[in-house]
């Protein structure tokens, strides 16, 4: 009789068990070895700002993580006009300019500097004019100054810069009153300043933006005169735009689309929820440091959808710099705006 003991069939499960043990534990060992994972860190993009309300759709993609989303890190620094953020943006000492189209762009676009504009950051429309010509409420109280037509003579602040936006709406303003350029003496100011001489009298008016106009109405030392429906060149006008410095375009091109990706996303943000919303204006209140209510009378600006700026306006803020002699040379638009990187 036979003692051998019978066979005992191994289970294929135990295997299975086995080696998904071994495994793991291969697997921690070498987590031990290599350590945690590490996070990318974040692209670090710096902007040049003039910290006024058409930055809405940065300081959203900031505040609300879309910036984060994309793996970026965005850096501000202030000036006080658009013209001043050129030559940094031309060197590329900035990725992105956030101001206006001044001259000093088309002139150093002409002078062989490669950066562009890439979107939208502000435009009038209907309802929408959000850089206004503002006049001392004495001077109307008084009917010292019933129109624009008797600014003659007077001191007007425009923002900081020559050939700049708020230059171009006053002499647009200017022109529909049968006005020359030199009938008023222009004082240039960057808005917070502009308020101030305001308020000290030592100017009859300014062109200034949101929400330096609305604070003046607040604080009774001025009145908005909105002009847009009355002169026909600004029905339609860009006011601010994004623009790329050139070795951002193309050394990092991956970044720049992430920070348009972000930016595109706080417009949808802002238009969604409206220029006065209560989010919208917390932000702004905290990058501004206005008072609330004044950003919740300030007249709204129109942001494109899709973040597309306006380019025959653009064109036509060219031809007057060029004609005011600001501008030296003309450039064509394909050389001042790159649209790629809104598709």
């Amino acid at each position: 009789m036979s003692t051998r003991q019978p066979r005992m069939r191994r289970c294929p499960w135990a295997d299975a068990g086995r080696l998904s043990l071994i495994l793991a534990v291969a697997v921690a060992g070498a987590t031990a070895v290599r350590g945690p994972a590490v996070a990318a860190p974040a692209a670090v993009v710096k902007v040049g700002s003039l910290g006024v309300t058409s930055d809405v759709a940065i300081f959203i993609a900031m505040e609300k993580g879309l910036a984060a989303e994309e793996g970026l890190q965005v850096e501000f620094q202030r000036f006080g006009s658009g013209a001043k953020v050129v030559a940094p943006l031309a060197t590329g000492e900035l990725d992105v300019g956030s101001g206006t189209a001044a001259a000093g762009l088309y002139n150093a676009i002409a002078g062989g500097m490669d950066y562009k504009i890439v979107a939208d950051k502000g435009q009038f429309r209907p309802g929408h004019e959000y850089v206004t010509l503002v006049v001392r409420k004495d001077l109307l109280d008084s009917g010292a100054v019933k129109s624009p037509a008797d600014l003659r003579g007077r001191k007007v602040s425009t923002m900081t810069g020559r050939g700049v936006i708020s230059q171009y709406i006053l002499g647009k303003i200017l022109e529909h009153v049968q006005l020359p350029w030199n009938a008023v003496e222009t004082v240039d100011l960057a808005p917070p300043n502009q308020f101030k001489a305001l308020v000290a009298k030592s100017v009859d008016a300014i062109v200034t933006a949101e929400p330096f106009g609305a604070k003046s109405e607040v604080e009774g030392v001025g009145k908005r005169i909105f002009m847009a429906q009355r002169v026909k060149a600004l029905e339609r006008l860009q006011i601010a735009v994004i623009q790329y410095s050139g070795k951002f375009m193309t050394q990092r091109r991956e970044t720049a689309k992430r920070f348009m990706n972000a930016y595109v996303k706080g417009i949808r943000f802002y238009n969604e929820r409206g220029g006065k919303s209560d989010e919208v204006v917390a932000i702004l209140t905290k990058h501004l440091r206005v008072n609330p209510e004044d950003v919740r009378i300030s007249t709204p600006f129109y942001l494109d959808p899709s973040g597309r700026p306006d380019v025959e306006s653009l064109a036509a803020q060219q031809d007057w710099y060029h004609q005011m002699g600001w501008i030296k040379q003309k450039v064509a638009m394909e050389r001042v705006v790159d649209l790629s990187f809104l598709q």
